[in-house]
């Protein structure tokens, strides 16, 4: 007997495709008196087929008093235009359907119809593929995916595939199979289809033992998952960018454990977290890349910041006025006259130059190769590059700096460090260009 047990005074919302697993997770739910909803999705793949499905749900709950919610999907198209797999697409469009329905029907929750088979198949799979110890766990009994939706439910996680097709067998009650799942080009039904068949023949525990051993990760992550928060509490701090201290870090327990931890939130995959772990002693100056993070190792820290997606960018700054640089500056340039009452601003962010010899237009961009100016207080001129490694600036801080310049591209400021020494307010200064950077957090 399959025995389940959830909320009884909640509303659910339960997946039905058809299929044995999801036909039985239905029927259970009615006969222990849950209040429930049915929700069923057509994403036009197969043809007649996905059509056969959508009528045998409907049969289905019309016989059973159940209200069914019904959405269709051009899958192709939307995988197309999202640059998806069809899996992918089909994912994606089902589950915010789902959440979007439980949202406006008031359910408490999501029922699918995971099963044991799949809980082996999806560890299996993980193991094949490099997981760690998160993707070992295999699938949650419950999850959150989110504050914005409902949880999800898997009532059926414990109960084989042969025990539900056994119970629908008991009732009398048929259902329909997906042609598609008995089709070895897909991954997982590689592993439902023959190796986990295979594996079965030198122990026919396999599904069970599979399971539980993903169970068993799952209570030993708790605790691991503990000890990793505490230790990234030791390591990182964040101030706009995220700073890991490497000695710190080294006195870890497993210390390249705490790095993967750390750093897959920000998108790099275990061979970079190896990589990066194996140059910590190394020299710095090393820089990596995720999809949206850029990280480097700079003498003693890890330092990750976001891309900059304006990084390279040139504005021209045809007058005085207020220009906005990109999301996260702006740049206010106002000419003035200058007086011996004046004042020259202490702000790193500010500076007033001797407008006397300054063209426009002017130019705002990061710092190239090569670019040099006359530090402030210096004769000589000086490579920007030297001088923001004399400043202790990172890598990505170096390849973020930005310069401002005037018409004939001589560099005025080095933006928020020091001004070129050739522009400095005199007491033959007349005039003057009074500068701000604003950036975000002065917005």
């Amino acid at each position: 007997m399959i025995s389940i047990s959830l909320n009884k005074s909640y509303l659910y919302l339960s997946a039905l495709s058809g299929g044995a697993d999801s036909t039985a997770l239905l029927l259970l739910l009615l006969e222990n008196g849950y209040n429930v909803e049915a929700v069923h999705c057509n994403f036009h793949l197969r043809g007649e087929e996905s059509d056969r499905d959508e009528n045998f749900c409907k049969a289905l709950c019309r016989s059973k008093g159940v209200k069914l919610h019904i959405a269709h999907f051009d899958t192709k198209e939307y995988a197309s235009l999202h640059h998806q797999s069809i899996e992918t697409a089909a994912r994606n469009l089902r589950y915010s359907y789902f959440f979007a329905l439980a949202k406006d029907i008031g359910a408490d929750g999501l029922c699918v119809a995971h099963n044991k088979n799949d809980q082996a198949e999806t560890i299996l799979m993980n193991l094949v593929r490099g997981s760690g110890i998160q993707g070992l766990k295999g699938i949650e009994p419950v999850a959150h995916p989110s504050e914005d939706t409902v949880p999800i439910y898997r009532p059926l996680l414990k109960v084989t595939r042969a025990e539900i097709v056994e119970y629908l067998h008991e009732r009398n009650q048929d259902w329909v199979d997906d042609s598609t799942n008995f089709e070895t080009d897909a991954t997982r039904n590689k592993f439902r289809l023959e190796i986990i068949p295979m594996l079965e023949k030198i122990n026919p525990a396999v599904i069970g033992n599979i399971a539980n051993a993903g169970a068993s990760l799952r209570e030993v992550s708790k605790i691991y998952n503990n000890a990793i928060a505490e230790s990234i509490d030791r390591v990182v701090s964040n101030e706009g960018q995220v700073f890991i201290d490497i000695p710190k870090l080294q006195k870890e327990i497993s210390s390249e454990s705490v790095l993967y931890e750390i750093l897959r939130k920000y998108g790099f995959n275990s061979s970079q977290v190896s990589d990066i772990y194996s140059r910590l002693n190394g020299t710095s100056g090393r820089m990596w890349t995720s999809a949206n993070y850029e990280l480097v190792i700079d003498r003693d820290k890890i330092i990750i910041a976001e891309k900059e997606l304006s990084e390279g960018k040139i504005m021209k700054i045809p007058e005085p006025g207020l220009y906005r640089f990109d999301d996260k500056s702006k740049i206010s340039i106002k000419s003035k006259a200058w007086d011996a009452d004046s004042r020259i601003p202490r702000s790193r962010n500010s500076v007033c130059l001797d407008s006397s010899n300054i063209s426009f237009p002017l130019t705002l961009r990061s710092c190239l190769q090569g670019d040099r100016f006359v530090p402030f207080g210096m004769t000589g001129s000086k490579l920007v590059s030297d001088f923001l490694t004399d400043c202790k600036l990172s890598l990505i801080d170096k390849k973020r700096q930005l310069v401002l310049c005037d018409g004939s591209g001589k560099i005025l400021w080095v933006v928020g460090l020091r001004p070129d020494n050739r522009y400095r307010v005199g007491k033959n200064t007349a005039n003057v260009l009074a500068i701000d950077f604003i950036p975000s957090e002065n917005k």
